[in-house]
This record gives structure tokens, sequence and C-alpha cells, in this order.
């Protein structure tokens, strides 16, 4: 593979005021990425939900920061600064994954990673798990998503992720609606939403700023790129789950109507290294207060 081309700035860069970077792939696209945190500290890359950018790692790096873990939050492909691809999927993610780890270990004095996903970020950090083991010490997945999965019901969102799959033009008209609807209107809370549980309501009021920001970002260049990842977060996946040899956790809250309890049983199941907590009274969003920083840790003692 060839080494991306390196773009990063100065350490001071990723302190206090981490600032957004592009890694340039082989291709020549683009895949945009920002650290939050010391570069002397443990690097974590994060995948965010889906639809999501760089950005919503605003909400988890403090937890990452107070327990020394630098966090690495990479933009998939169409969405914030990373070019879309037609060709995206889980089996090309990890070839653009290791250019940026590349282009990282050139700058700094990072070796092994781990990684910390959420939600819809779940089959991109298994995928990774599964084809980079070399580079990746453990995977920590919040919130797990495994939709359509045998023996997973539906949760409260899955009927959009079947629209994007099925029809993806019209998937990528009603997400410009409903994006210039909230630019308009931002203090009004999605439909959406309004079918998660009042714990997770609350959150979403508590930080509404930075998840409408992370969205935002993440139709930077339209929505073909949110909606063609949506479509690739239901199952199947082409990942050998089986074949994953590295510590996987799970955290899931009771109260996640997105993420149900049998996404659980269906990955400890199939992952053979995997553990998993329920945090009690917790959401699919509001659970990221309670889990990251146990994450965080627990990614730590597994780099060894």
């Amino acid at each position: 593979m060839a080494a991306a081309a390196s773009t990063i700035g100065s350490d001071d860069a990723f302190g206090q005021n981490p600032h957004d970077t592009t890694c340039r792939l082989a291709d020549g696209r683009s895949l945009g990425y920002r650290i939050y945190g010391s570069l002397t500290d443990f690097p974590v890359l994060y995948f965010h939900g889906t639809p999501g950018s760089r950005l919503e790692a605003t909400l988890l790096a403090p937890f990452c920061h107070a327990n020394g873990v630098c966090l690495i939050a990479v933009d998939r492909p169409g969405m914030g600064r990373s070019t879309f691809s037609h060709g995206h999927s889980h089996t090309s993610w990890p070839s653009d994954v290791v250019r940026l780890i590349d282009q990282l270990e050139q700058s700094t004095s990072f070796d092994r990673f781990g990684i910390l996903a959420m939600s819809g970020g779940t089959s991109f950090a298994l995928a990774c798990a599964a084809m980079l083991p070399e580079r990746i010490s453990a995977t920590a997945i919040v919130s797990p998503r495994t939709p359509g999965a045998p023996g997973v019901p539906k949760g409260v969102l899955d009927n959009a992720l079947q629209q994007a799959a099925t029809y993806p033009r019209l998937a990528e008209g009603v997400l410009r609606r409903q994006l210039r609807r909230s630019r308009r209107n931002p203090n009004v809370m999605p439909s959406q939403f309004k079918k998660f549980s009042a714990v997770d309501r609350n959150y979403i009021r508590r930080n509404g700023t930075v998840l409408r920001q992370a969205v935002a970002e993440a139709s930077r260049c339209g929505t073909q790129g949110i909606v063609h990842d949506m479509a690739l977060i239901r199952w199947p996946w082409r990942i050998c789950l089986a074949r994953i040899g590295i510590p996987v956790g799970l955290w899931i809250g009771s109260c996640d109507y997105s993420a149900l309890p049998e996404t659980l049983r269906f990955l400890q199941r199939n992952i053979p290294d995997s553990r998993a907590t329920t945090v009690l009274g917790e959401g699919h969003f509001s659970i990221i207060d309670q889990a990251v920083a146990p994450a965080a840790i627990w990614l730590k003692s597994n780099s060894v």
C-alpha cells in the first residue's frame, strides 16, 4: 500500500484546540479526521454513528482525555471531509484506516491503536477488528447496532435503514428536507427522536447543539454518503465475526430502543473474545456519560 501523504500539524493543534486534518489516500480521495487530546496518550480511532461525523466525538472526548486516551475521530466516505466512494464497503474501509494509521505513525510515536465506535459505527469497527489484528489491539462499541441480524428485532430507526437500502434516491431527498427543517427550527426535536426513551430525549435536549453540528457536517457534501452508510449497517455484513481474534467490549443501555438487548446476545454468540455490559437506566445516547470512561479504561488495559 502506498503511504499516505502527511498533513499533520503541530502537537499543540491536537491538544486544547483540535483542528481538522485530512489523509490523502492512494486513489486520490481524502479522509477527514480530528484528533482530540494529547499525542502522548494511548491512541484510539473513533468511528461515529449514522448519520454522524468526526464532530460527534466532542461529546466523548472529555471522558477519554481524563483517562489517558487520545481520540482520533474519522469521517467515513461521503461524510464530513471524507470523499464519497461508490465502492465504500466493510471490506474497503479497513484499507482506508490502514493508510490513516500509516500517516499517524510517521508523525507520532503511535504504534498499535484501539477502536471506539458508537451505534452505526459498529460494523465498521468490527471489520477493522477482523481484518487488522496486527494494528488494532482491542475494540469497544457503545450502543452497538446489528439491524436485521438473526434474532434481533427491529429498533425504532430500522425502517429508515430499509428505505435507504431499497430506495436510496428517495432517502437522499427525504434526508435533505429533514436537514433543512432542522436548520430552520434548531430547537424542535426531529420526529424520529421522539421514539427514543425519555432519558435519551433529555440527553438530546442538553446536547442538541453538538448533535446538530455533527449531522450537519455529515451532509457537508450532500446526503449521498449518509444514505450509503445507512444501507451498509444493515445485516448481512461481509465480515467473518468468528475470525475476530482481538478483545471486543460492548456497552448497551437498558432503555435503548434502537439497539435492543438481543443485539448483545447476537454479537456475543458470534465474536469469540467478547464481553458485554448493560448499563441500567441509560438509553442509546445517554449511555455516553456512563460508558465511555469505562470503555476508554478497558481499551488501555488491552493495549499491551
